[in-house]
Parts: C-alpha cells; sequence; structure tokens
C-alpha cells in the first residue's frame, strides 16, 4: 500500500504531460515592491528558457555563451520606468525588485536563443547577429533550499540553426549526435563522450557526417 504522501505524488504526476515530464522545470519568480515592500510570489512550470541575446554593437567587448546568457536571464531586475511592476497593495505602478530562481531542473533543458527583434524602420522583426561562444557544457543553478544551491551540468547534443535574415524568411536545419545513456547502470566518461562522440548535420532528407568545430567555423560566418 502507498502512504499518503507516495499517493499525492503519483497523483501529481499522472496530471503531468509527457512532454512535461521530459523537458519540464519549474520556475519561481518573485517581485517586491520598492514602495511598500510586499512580496509577490509565483511558481510555474517551463519547458524552455528563452534568452536574450544583446544587439552587436561596439561597446560589446566581452566574448558571450551560452553560459552567460543564462546567467543573465537569471540575474535580478528592477522594474522602473515604463517596465514598472502593478503592485497588489499599492493599486498602481510602482518600481520593483524582480528575481526568479530555478527550483526543480529538467530531464532535458532546452534553450532558445532570441535573436529576433522588431524592426520599426522595416516594419519586421530582424535578426541579432551577436557572436555567441557555443559549448558543450552548461551549469543550471538550481536552489534545492532558500539559500542551497546545486550545480546541475547538462551536455549539449542537438542544435537548431536558423539560416537567414529575418523570421519572415530562411532555412532551418540541425546539428545532433547521440546523448549520454543514463540507462546503462554505470558513469559514463563525460570528457570522452564529448571528445569522441559523432555530430550529423540534419538538412531536410539529407543527412551527412560532421563535427562540433565545424558548426563553430560557420556561426563564427554568421
Amino acid at each position: 500500500m502507498l502512504n499518503a504522501s507516495e499517493q499525492e505524488r503519483n497523483d501529481k504526476s499522472s496530471n503531468v504531460s509527457l512532454v512535461q515530464k521530459v523537458f519540464g522545470g519549474l520556475l519561481q519568480t518573485t517581485y517586491q515592491c520598492s514602495n511598500c515592500k510586499s512580496i509577490s510570489l509565483h511558481k510555474e512550470a517551463f519547458t524552455n528558457l528563452h534568452l536574450d541575446v544583446p544587439p552587436k554593437t561596439k561597446e560589446l567587448t566581452t566574448d558571450l555563451n551560452v553560459q552567460k546568457l543564462v546567467d543573465n536571464y537569471l540575474k535580478p531586475e528592477v522594474l522602473d520606468g515604463e517596465n514598472q511592476y502593478r503592485c497588489g497593495q499599492c493599486s498602481n505602478l510602482q518600481d520593483a525588485n524582480k528575481t526568479m530562481k530555478i527550483l526543480e531542473g529538467p530531464e532535458y533543458l532546452m534553450t532558445t536563443l532570441m535573436r529576433f527583434h522588431y524592426d520599426r524602420q522595416q516594419n519586421r522583426k530582424s535578426k541579432i547577429f551577436t557572436e555567441i561562444d557555443y559549448e558543450l557544457e552548461l551549469k543550471l543553478p538550481i536552489y534545492v533550499q532558500e539559500d542551497e544551491v546545486k550545480q546541475e551540468l547538462y551536455s549539449l547534443y542537438a542544435i537548431i540553426v536558423h539560416s537567414g535574415r529575418s523570421s519572415d524568411d530562411g532555412h532551418y536545419y540541425t546539428y545532433g549526435r547521440e546523448p549520454i545513456d543514463c540507462s546503462l547502470g554505470y558513469e559514463v566518461d563525460l570528457e570522452s563522450h564529448n571528445k569522441n562522440s559523432q555530430w550529423y548535420h540534419f538538412n531536410d532528407s539529407k543527412v551527412s557526417f560532421s563535427s562540433f568545430d565545424k558548426f563553430k567555423d560557420i556561426m563564427k560566418n554568421y
């Protein structure tokens, strides 16, 4: 027989979709009003982290990678000006502090690099061509307790690439490799897997051998 807590967990699990079980995590967003200091806390499931890509400028001199984009996504934010927070206690717009914490990491992490922005002059979504340094590993901070954080390690195994200058045209293709099989019953050497695993290039019905270095070379000339 199941005890009450086990039954409750099973009931919750049965109501979760397959997509959420595989790609889903739990995100907590907290808002604190700068005027009345009241706190509003929201927890929501996510299946994708939408990471802002900064525009390419002369002032952007530091190297960017996906790890930095994730860290920036989770960085505390001050909501002011046109981006003020509507406080329920004050009943109007107020400056506020926004923080986000990941409480549960997904089994498979998906991220989307937000490379499109609305161009008023062209009246369409234009592409941001800022160069990103892609790496094979990414660490996601998971809050297991209020002040206790563990770094969950993810290994890159698939990339969808958009070729084109706007969201209205272009072509999508994919680079991928076999993921680590965690069901083997023994610990896999991640360094060896990253070095020796075979990459493939999927372009419509054509599949060809490739490598992670070839992908990075293409992205340098993006």
